[in-house]
């Protein structure tokens, strides 16, 4: 629900599961023309980089308004530099639910700014204010379909790169065994899809591995059974291994009509 993913701070094991049976509203989006199938909406929340080895975390002062702002994705033409393709443009009224937070869950990609608004840049719609009690509401432009981002700064790409000493040793070494085979990130990237896609995985968001070290290693070996954090969180540490950068996104897909 709202206040789960408003206030979140690190993503647990069963985190998503819990957030989505929570019965209350997160946003009320109203479409100009037709509504998009649902399997084409998601609504971009917190966006994870650090792994200690059992949660994902965001960093303390995340929400600092000054240095979120300062970052800020703030002119058309750093959008159009960073959106280097885009089509399929929807656009849409956004009211969202209190949450404690400042998430807005603007639609991937959100390209247009709006009143008391900011995109961030990690692509998220955050509000300047904290979303306690108002239910804000404005207009908005995104694109289903779209390519981002620039050259990662060296912290961008030390982060998205580290790696918690002394866990999860068996993805670590497949990532390393898929970047000794495979020349570039495109061919790792699809040779890790063709791994989860080759049917001994099953999606189960109540499913929890038994706690303890190498949840990722467990997961992904052993258990081939869990929710989204499972999925998402051993195939960016995947990735990592093999040399490629990889965070965490976190939101909601698809909604009720």
């Amino acid at each position: 629900g709202a206040g789960e993913f408003g206030k979140v701070k690190s993503l647990q094991p069963g985190g998503i599961h819990r957030a989505s049976q929570e019965k209350e509203s997160v946003l009320v989006a109203e479409f100009e023309g037709a509504v998009p199938s649902k399997s084409r909406l998601y609504w971009r929340g917190p966006v994870f980089w650090d792994y200690d080895g059992e949660s994902w975390k965001l960093p303390d002062g995340w929400d600092n308004r000054t240095n979120l702002r300062r970052r800020a994705i703030r002119t058309k033409t750093r959008l159009d530099r960073e959106l280097h393709f885009r089509k399929d443009p929807v656009r849409y009224t956004l009211r969202v639910m209190p949450n404690g937070g400042r998430w807005l869950y603007g639609l991937d990609v959100p390209a247009a700014p709006a009143p008391e608004a900011f995109i961030s840049d990690e692509y998220q719609l955050l509000s300047i204010r904290q979303i306690d009690d108002q239910e804000p509401k404005f207009e908005m432009l995104s694109y289903l379909e779209y390519a981002a981002g620039v050259e990662l700064t060296p912290e961008q790409r030390a982060r998205g790169l580290s790696w918690p000493e002394n866990t999860n040793p068996r993805l670590r070494a497949l990532g390393r065994e898929l970047a000794q085979r495979h020349r570039n990130a495109d061919d790792i990237l699809h040779q890790a899809l063709s791994l989860l896609a080759d049917g001994t995985y099953r999606f189960d968001s109540v499913y929890i591995v038994p706690p303890g070290k190498d949840s990722l290693d467990r997961f992904f070996f052993d258990e081939k059974k869990g929710g989204a954090e499972y999925l998402a969180g051993s195939f960016v540490m995947l990735m990592r291994a093999a040399g490629v950068p990889a965070r965490m996104v976190s939101g909601y897909r698809g909604g009720t009509i």
